[in-house]
């Protein structure tokens, strides 16, 4: 019985001898230590094609996957925040790393570094004798929005204007839309940046006013949509933009079409004033390149796909349509329609993952993230 157990102990060691030579052949060829300053570095072994097409495959998986908190990481206090599907109170800059938070008369910045808060500006109430009761009379911010490589924030208010400042001297640098150019009633719901031109969207008209801000007067106007213009987006090459409109439509306009450049690298920072050096070119006629009429609801919700350039167009619906559109820019045609179960107040697509996330509003306020293009959802926040 000794001699069996003596034998069994003897094989169970050469095994494991054995298998601990193969682990050390495989991961150290020849034998060799890994710090032996006598020999030459190994040379890496080929890597088989195959073997790598696996390994991009499981990250692909790993990634698609990934972990998306259901739990907010920071909630911040917004007393005073305006109940309106058609504003655009709430921007995050990317070179401040700011979010810009528009309250009533107010507009405070939260800076992500360092979590604090800071009062930007305070709109003055209308120099009347009269003392109002009603909001509606009382002046507020109806817009904002970050420039995309400079610390500028472009604030839309409730009485035709529109204020350029420079967040880090914390002064308002100037003041669009001159007097009487709006009615009085007007105001500017939403804003869009391509460099040193700004969008404007208005409400009475439907008019979308554009400025070179380092200009006095409007350079160019389009004029299609009948209703208020709530959602402004320019895509990534600053040649498009998109406007949605309470109208139910999307208009996707040609810059290049209505506006000259210097032609220097395509440069817009060098944008060119009208040869005339007058007022007539923003009274000129436009049309837009496409002119989308299938929502059946105000389109607030606009993106343009970031990895397409601007071949794609995202657009979403109020609460009578609820429909997640995905426009060709090339064409005009719809690719796909995804029925959601809410009204659509925003889209953003990611940079990093083929995903889109939605916004959803009334009546369940949810939050889908999206792959794509199988529209297939992949996390749902409550």
């Amino acid at each position: 019985q000794r001699r069996t157990q003596k034998r069994t102990n003897q094989q169970a060691q050469t095994a494991s001898s054995r298998k601990t030579l193969e682990l050390l052949e495989h991961f150290m060829p020849q034998n060799r230590r890994i710090y032996n300053f006598g020999v030459k570095t190994l040379k890496p072994r080929p890597i088989d094609p195959s073997d790598l097409a696996r390994q991009i495959e499981a990250l692909t998986i790993t990634s698609k996957e990934r972990y998306i908190s259901s739990t907010p990481e920071r909630i911040l206090d917004a007393p005073d925040l305006i109940d309106d599907f058609y504003l655009n109170l709430i921007d995050w800059g990317k070179p401040t790393n700011m979010i810009a938070v528009a309250l009533m008369n107010c507009v405070f910045l939260w800076d992500d570094n360092s979590g604090n808060v800071t009062k930007l500006l305070e709109l003055q109430t209308p120099n009347t004798n009269d003392e109002y009761d009603d909001d509606e009379q009382v002046h507020y911010v109806s817009s904002v929005a970050w420039h995309n490589k400079s610390p500028y924030l472009a604030v839309g208010t409730s009485y035709q204007q529109v204020h350029i400042y420079d967040v880090n001297q914390q002064i308002c640098k100037r003041k669009l839309i001159a007097e009487n150019t709006l009615d009085e009633d007007d105001r500017i719901p939403c804003l869009a940046w391509n460099q040193n031109i700004i969008a404007c969207g208005t409400r009475n008209s439907g008019d979308i006013l554009l400025y070179d801000v380092r200009q006095k007067d409007c350079i160019i106007k389009f004029q299609t949509h009948r209703q208020e213009v709530c959602g402004l987006k320019w895509c990534p090459n600053g040649r498009y933009l998109a406007s949605g409109s309470n109208d139910n439509t999307v208009c996707v306009w040609d810059f290049h079409q209505w506006y000259s450049t210097s032609g220097t690298s395509g440069s817009y920072s060098s944008l060119l004033p009208p040869a005339d050096g007058d007022k007539k070119k923003a009274n000129i006629p436009t049309k837009p390149l496409w002119h989308i009429k299938d929502h059946k609801a105000a389109v607030k919700a606009i993106a343009w796909c970031p990895w397409e350039g601007s071949k794609v167009l995202a657009t979403g619906g109020g609460h009578s349509d609820g429909y997640l559109r995905f426009w060709n820019n090339s064409n005009g045609t719809c690719q796909q329609a995804i029925k959601t179960d809410s009204q659509i107040s925003s889209i953003l697509w990611s940079t990093d993952y083929k995903q889109i996330v939605t916004g959803q509003g009334h009546p369940n306020n949810f939050i889908h993230i999206w792959h794509y293009p199988s529209m297939e959802k992949c996390h749902t926040l409550h």
